[in-house]
Formats: structure tokens, C-alpha cells, sequence
């Protein structure tokens, strides 16, 4: 059988062309990837788990009960005990301007609102709405990359917490899957120290321009995300001499999926999507750009309820339907807080 030898050339040539654009898309994904790990950002919250007004109206209800003074003080301290929470966010530059982007419910401090809304006696606002408050502790988990490199951890962020309307340098934005945005800008003095762990710790903003533009988005999308569930990204703890240093070592998870429902007539999508608590905030990925917020996920019951009442109601179920907020949802917010930026004074 005759061999066109200029034909099999041809071919050989043209396999060794496409093996290595395969390779080189391989390689650039790989690349990819490690800039968006710079980016995502494990935050660490910090509030109380019972406020005044609740814990109050404990001790009140246990004491009419009998309780002796004793076990009242004991019940009073554990309830002053703080609480922890954790999320994931995003970390983002515009310009000379820098932000860090995560769910709502990882930085709004709702307690705290309603703490001074009791100590005021002031019910006619709407907390939920016209009402609002940061945690007053962010903290920033330490990546392993750091820590192999410095053995050293993350100080703790402190934020002056504020009970009046004045101008703030973040924004909540809530929409109708019940949670939303928070935007949090880096440039006011009392959030500089969380911009300047991050450059300490290697993170590295993502460009606006990694924002998807549009809310072009389909059913059956293949997408991914970056985050840090809680206790598992948790690899490793450091000993400290000072309470004002995270033990935590954290990595960050990459879980892969796609888009399960979108309706141009919603504010959110869903996608099929493995995370757990901790996740909160992660940004959905596709095509190396940012097209969604991981807003939360979904608690719903897959087992019988006589194995919940076992666990005291503790179980939390795994999501993979998960709510996503569209980035139409997120530029509305980020341009809503540059106005304010560049009004004069905001940042003293």
C-alpha cells in the first residue's frame, strides 16, 4: 500500500501541534488556578453568642424558676461566651482601590443591632433594613504556604463598631434568596491592617476584570469554585504566646460543578455543587472569570427525623443545590460603595 509521505508528515506535524496547545491549556489552567488561590481569602468572625436583651431574659425566666445565685452566675458567664464564624471571600482591585467580597451573613452582625436597638428602647426602626453593623473582630486565617515559609500566624483585625447612620466603608446588599453581599473597602484606616495581613500572607487581588460583565449565564455551565469549609481546610494549629493570633492553618478547596437553574426573572441561580458551611462567600468560577457568590447552603433534611432528635438538632446537611448571587448583584453594590468613596471626606 502506497504512503503519501507528504500527507503522514502533515499528520504527525499536526498531532505534535495539538498535543502541545493541549499541554500549554492544561499548564495555563494550573496557572489559573494558583492566581485564584491567591485571592480567596479564609475570614474569621468574631461576636457574642447571647446579647443583653437575650441573655437577660434568661437569667430572669431561671431565677423565677429557683435558681440560686450561684448557677445563675455560672449560666450568665457561658452565655457571654463569644461565638466564631467563618466564610470565605473574595479579594478584589479596581484601580488603586481594594475590597474583599463574601455572603452577607459572614460579616453582618445582626446581634449587635438588635443589642442597641433593646438598650435604646427604640422599636420603631426596621433593624433588617435600615440597620446595620459589621462584626467588630475580622480575622484572617493564615495559609500553610505562609506559615512553611515564616512560622509565623495572623494578628487579629479589629473594627470600631458603630450604632449611627453615617457613611460606612462597606455595604450590604440583600436580595431574595434571603441572604446577599457584603462589601467590605479596604481603604479606611480601620480596615488597612486586614489589607496589609493579606500582602503580608502572599494574597494577591484579582483585577475587576476578572468580574464577569453579564449575567450570561446557562444551564449545564461548567463551573468551579474556591473556599475553605470549615474544620477540614483547617490543617494545621500554631502555638502562640498572645490572644491576638489565629492558631488556624488553612488550604483552600477547589470543587467543581455546574449550573443546575437560572432564570433571567431571579436575582440568583443555582448550581449543582458540593461545599460545606464555610464556603460561604466563595466565588463561582467559569471560564477564569467570576460569575457569581456563593450566597450559603441549602440545609435540607436527608435523613429520618428520630436520627436529628439524636443529635440534638445539631446535624447540618451537605449542600448540592447551592444559591448563587449573580454578578449584576455584585457590581450594583461595588458602585454604590465608590460613590460614597468619592465624596469628599469619607475617608478621614
Amino acid at each position: 500500500m502506497k504512503i503519501n509521505l507528504l500527507a503522514l508528515l502533515t499528520f504527525c506535524f499536526s498531532l505534535t501541534l495539538l498535543c502541545k496547545v493541549a499541554y500549554s491549556q492544561r499548564k495555563h489552567s494550573k496557572n489559573d488556578l494558583s492566581i485564584w488561590k491567591k485571592a480567596v481569602v479564609n475570614i474569621e468572625t468574631e461576636g457574642y453568642v447571647y446579647p443583653d436583651y437575650i441573655r437577660d431574659s434568661i437569667v430572669t425566666g431561671l431565677k423565677k424558676q429557683g435558681y440560686d445565685s450561684i448557677k445563675l452566675d455560672s449560666i450568665d458567664k457561658s452565655l457571654r461566651m463569644s461565638s466564631i464564624k467563618t466564610g470565605t471571600a473574595i479579594y478584589i482591585i479596581d484601580g488603586n482601590r481594594k475590597y474583599l467580597v463574601t455572603a452577607k451573613h459572614v460579616l453582618f452582625d445582626s446581634t449587635f443591632v438588635k443589642q442597641k436597638i433593646y438598650e435604646t428602647k427604640n422599636n420603631k426602626y426596621n433593624w433588617s433594613d435600615e440597620l446595620e453593623a459589621i462584626f467588630p473582630r475580622i480575622s484572617i486565617r493564615t495559609p500553610l504556604s505562609y506559615v512553611q515559609k515564616t512560622n509565623r500566624g495572623n494578628t487579629l483585625g479589629t473594627y470600631n463598631n458603630s450604632f449611627t447612620k453615617v457613611i460606612k466603608p462597606y455595604i450590604f446588599l440583600s436580595d431574595s434568596t434571603g441572604d446577599g453581599l457584603c462589601i467590605l473597602g479596604l481603604q479606611d484606616k480601620s480596615n488597612k491592617l486586614i489589607d496589609t495581613l493579606l500582602q503580608i500572607n502572599g494574597y494577591v487581588p484579582i483585577p475587576i476584570e476578572k468580574i464577569n460583565s453579564k449575567d450570561d449565564i446557562n444551564e449545564g455551565d461548567e463551573i468551579f469554585t474556591i473556599g475553605f469549609p470549615e474544620r477540614i481546610s483547617v490543617v494545621k494549629h500554631l502555638n502562640f504566646q498572645t490572644i491576638k493570633q489565629l492558631p488556624d492553618v488553612v488550604v483552600p478547596f477547589t470543587c467543581y460543578g455546574r449550573v443546575a437553574m437560572v432564570d433571567s426573572l431571579l436575582h440568583f441561580y443555582y448550581v449543582d455543587l458540593t461545599i460545606t458551611p464555610g464556603n460561604s462567600g466563595s466565588p463561582i468560577i467559569r471560564s477564569n472569570k467570576i460569575i457569581g457568590i456563593v450566597s450559603g447552603i441549602n440545609k435540607y433534611q436527608i435523613i429520618t427525623d428520630n436520627f436529628t432528635q439524636f443529635f440534638q438538632g445539631h446535624l447540618e446537611g451537605i449542600g448540592h443545590l447551592v444559591a448563587i448571587i449573580k454578578v449584576t448583584n455584585l457590581m450594583e453594590g461595588l458602585r454604590k460603595l465608590q460613590i460614597s468613596e468619592n465624596k469628599s471626606g469619607f475617608y478621614k
